[in-house]
């Protein structure tokens, strides 16, 4: 173990390149300290230890991938740079404007514990159900009447339109007025 120690960076990520996962174990390793630099800087919600080390663990991998010798001069400076910056989205995505519901939001319990959930149950019904739905039923039309019964499978399009002497159009144009009606008596 102590001889890989002393393995080079670019015998690392040659290794990494070669599906080496011992070697990006040992890379990911090395370069811990700027995992730690970078997770202090910045706050992710619902982020714990291994999350960052999990997300760390990936850029590196990645880092190692894209890594071009001749190119980069040093891999701690190119991995430091896209850790930073695939933190940096992680935080954008959480700050999105539409994800603000989702910062702000607490438990139910919570809400009901502090106070701010008040619950009230109020039944502001004075007719019996059964008294509603007669009271409702008996101020509709002869063409609404045909289009509940179509609603609930009683009837047919074809044989309502023929006994309401009307097209579907009337029909269904009956079903919202029932619709509406229904809503009316009960709420």
């Amino acid at each position: 173990m102590k001889e890989e120690f002393f393995v080079s960076d670019s015998e690392l990520i040659m290794r990494v390149k070669q599906k080496d996962n011992d070697a990006l174990q040992q890379l990911f390793v090395r370069y811990k300290p700027v995992v730690n630099k970078i997770k202090a800087q910045y706050y992710v919600r619902n982020y714990d230890y291994q999350d960052w080390d999990q997300e760390a663990m990936i850029v590196c991998y990645e880092a190692c991938c894209l890594y071009d010798f001749e190119r980069n001069s040093q891999f701690g400076a190119f991995y430091k740079t896209k850790f930073t910056n695939r933190v940096r989205s992680l935080l954008r995505y959480e700050l999105a404007k539409r994800r603000e519901a989702n910062r702000t939001a607490i438990s139910y319990e919570y809400g009901n514990d502090i106070g701010i959930i008040m619950e009230k149950f109020t039944n502001d019904y004075k007719l019996p159900i059964s008294e509603i739905y007669s009271q409702f039923l008996s101020n509709l039309s002869e063409l609404e009447l045909l289009s509940i019964l179509v609603y609930l499978g009683k009837l047919s399009h074809q044989q309502a339109c023929k006994i309401g002497r009307c097209d579907r159009l009337k029909l269904l144009q009956a079903k919202a007025r029932c619709k509406r009606k229904l809503k009316d008596e009960l709420f």
